[in-house]
């Protein structure tokens, strides 16, 4: 057998071995209907224009059999709002003459889905590109076995973008841009009190406002682009308890009468950025870009806390407390970040490229604290010292990050390449804590990592093609007190087409990372990831085609922790094991003339830390009555259950009806 061949075959079973895989397929643009569309059809002149219309509107209807767990079923999955839909709608107009050359508008999910978008624009070649979108979308979480359902959100956001460049086809570009971000809803949080948590409402409202102005000049082979961006963000900010409450711990002796807490803050973020990419020749490529920002952030915060406070039983008693607090603070961050790329190619079968980073940056922040507190006895204790006392603390944290990525390939032969590389950081932490200006501590570090990286592809035909990635080394994101985590990663993957219209995808994955045990030690943590994905697509014949798939995950940590029990420390481990396993399979195809169907079948399986079934089979019909209209109708089932309790479990019928047309 001759080697390639031999290798070939080796290589394939190696892709089939079970390992790490989160090729989790998204249903959402297919939630309701079949693939197999109408052709396009010709447009219609109107006004000196001619467009191409698309309208797919109709009616949806979901219903939650356990009504209990609604709020559950809105976390995961949120279509609500039953009544009318625009599913989905798509304008094109397209002219020769006059100041706009075309114009276009699309969107869809209005009437009540999670997420509705719309995005238009209009250009003209030779004078500019005008782009827009809008964005609207709803977060809802509330479950009911989390945090004793005292974490809630019902977020509502809002992002609107607009992107203007003056002649587009020219040399010398001009980039005009605003975006808008808005986020508000109420929400529901806990405030720490003397040993106790209390629930309180904590209405949300954010908004950021950002400004963009950019030149791109393309001149013999290199392009260099220089912007600069403003951006004001405001985050309005009130956690209020509504009256009195005897917190989580109704059986100690701690109450608030009230608590306020206002925390308005207010940023300006000027950031500017230079980048230039040519080829001086033909066998180097060069890349360089320059950042810096320098963000300022003002804050207020002030409290009022009204209640009585956690003492230990005995002498001295629990002190009725009025504590007001107010502070006046700043942040700064300037932030400066440069990077470049070389690729050579100094023969046809080899690349080097190099790829270096830089990141330096400090946050410094300061504020003046004012703290009255009334004790009733007024003599101290533990948890109440009546007067006034002022504190002003300075905290400063400097970081130095650099990054070196060396890498070769070679094609050895016309069905072989390997590449290697190795990969190297350097990082310097300062953490300085001051206290009315005078240093109060000082911890500093210094961190390097090295990892190698190695790889070959693999064809030995044009139907089959295989990708090896290994590396090995150390990670650095943690910050202080944790060692670097050493890691090892080994990740394949392979392309297999049989005939045409069949392909296999399949890819194996294992990953470990470990944070070593002492000379070096503060946390120690295990992490072993393994995993596999296959997906099969066959689309080859007329009149249906399919997908199958399945992956799994299987994830075991073990991390040290400590943690107190009245008082007194614990050390223990935590552990998290998932082992997720995901499969989906799709029919769909011609049923008869103008009837199509599609059916399919999704489920998510763990019998890990959070052990749960998730089954979502769905089915559709579409008729064609002529090129340009169709009906369709629509429905998905949502079965979730977890194993060990019902408190989250729920089930949903969602239908939807829908009428598409081409104008």
């Amino acid at each position: 057998m001759p080697p390639r061949i031999l290798l070939s075959l080796l290589l394939a079973s190696a892709v089939s071995l079970p390992a790490l895989a989160q090729q989790h397929q998204n249903p959402g643009s297919k939630e309701f209907e079949p693939k197999t569309l109408p052709a396009e059809v010709e447009g219609r002149p109107w006004g000196g224009y001619v467009f191409t219309t698309l309208l797919d509107f109709g009616w949806q209807q979901a219903d939650v059999t356990d009504r209990s767990n609604f709020a559950v079923y809105r976390s995961h999955v949120n279509y609500r709002n039953n009544g009318p839909r625009l599913f989905d709608f798509d304008l094109q107009g397209q002219s020769d003459t006059g100041l706009f050359r075309r114009v276009w508008a699309t969107g869809g999910g209005w009437g009540g889905d999670p997420y509705n978008w719309v995005r238009y624009g209009a250009e003209n070649d030779d004078w500019f590109l005008f782009r827009a979108n809008y964005l609207r979308s709803d977060y809802f979480f509330n479950l009911p076995g989390f945090a004793l359902n005292q974490h809630t959100n019902d977020q509502g956001r809002r992002r609107q973008t607009f992107d203007l460049t003056l002649f587009p086809k020219s040399p010398l570009r001009g980039r005009l841009g605003y975006s808008r971000n808005t986020s508000t809803g109420p929400t529901l949080t806990t405030f720490d009190f003397s040993r106790d948590e209390f629930l309180m409402f904590e209405p949300l409202r954010q908004t950021s406002d950002e400004y963009r102005f950019g030149l791109e000049w393309r001149l013999q082979g290199w392009n260099l682009f220089a912007d600069y961006n403003w951006r004001h963000f405001r985050n309005d900010r009130n956690v209020n308890l509504p009256g009195f409450s005897l917190g989580n711990n109704v059986a100690g002796t701690t109450f608030l009468n009230r608590a306020d807490r206002s925390y308005p803050i207010r940023g300006h973020v000027p950031f500017a950025r230079i980048t230039l990419a040519g080829r001086p020749q033909a066998k180097l490529d060069v890349s360089a870009r320059l950042l810096y920002s320098d963000p300022d952030i003002d804050f207020v915060r002030s409290e009022v806390h009204n209640g009585r406070t956690f003492d230990p039983p005995g002498i001295p008693p629990a002190s009725l407390i009025v504590s007001q607090l107010e502070s006046l603070g700043d942040v700064d961050r300037p932030n400066t970040v440069a990077d470049g790329a070389v690729t050579w190619r100094p023969h046809s079968r080899v690349i080097v490229s190099n790829t270096f980073r830089f990141n330096q940056f400090t946050i410094a922040g300061s504020d003046l604290t004012t703290i009255t507190t009334q004790c009733t006895p007024t003599t101290p204790t533990s948890a109440c010292t009546p007067g006034t006392r002022t504190e002003e603390p300075h905290n400063r944290l400097r970081v130095r990050h650099l990054l070196d990525r060396l890498e070769g390939r070679v094609d050895l032969t016309a069905w072989l390449g390997a590449r290697a590389g190795f990969r190297v950081t350097d990082r310097d932490v300062e953490l300085a804590h001051f206290d009315a200006g005078i240093l109060d501590e000082l911890e500093e570090s210094d961190l390097g990592t090295q990892t190698i990286l190695l790889g070959f592809n693999l064809r030995p035909v044009r139907q089959f093609q295989v990708f090896v990635d290994y590396e090995k080394g150390e990670f650095d994101n943690a910050f202080t007190r944790v060692s670097p985590a050493e890691t090892e990663t080994l990740r394949v993957r392979g392309r297999f087409e049989p005939t045409r219209g069949v392909q296999v995808n399949a890819s194996w994955f294992v990953f470990d990372n470990t944070i070593p045990s002492p000379p070096t030690p503060v946390v120690l943590s295990n992490q072993r990831n393994r995993g596999v994905a296959v997906d099969v697509a066959v689309n080859r014949f007329d009149r249906w085609d399919s997908n199958l798939g399945y992956s799994r995950n299987d994830i075991s940590t073990f991390t040290d922790i400590t943690f107190f029990v009245a008082n007194r420390q614990f050390f223990g481990t935590s552990i998290y094991l998932a082992n997720d396993n995901y499969a989906y399979a799709d029919f769909g195809g011609r049923l008869f003339k103008g009837l199509h169907g599609e059916c399919g079948y999704r489920v998510f399986a763990n019998t890990g830390t959070l052990a749960l079934n998730f089954h979502q089979p769905h089915a559709a019909l579409r008729y064609d009555f002529n090129e340009r209209a169709s009906a369709r109708v629509g429905y998905r089932w949502y079965g979730y259950n977890e194993k060990e309790s019902a408190l989250n479990d729920y089930r949903a019928h969602v239908v939807a009806v829908s009428l598409r047309w081409r104008l």
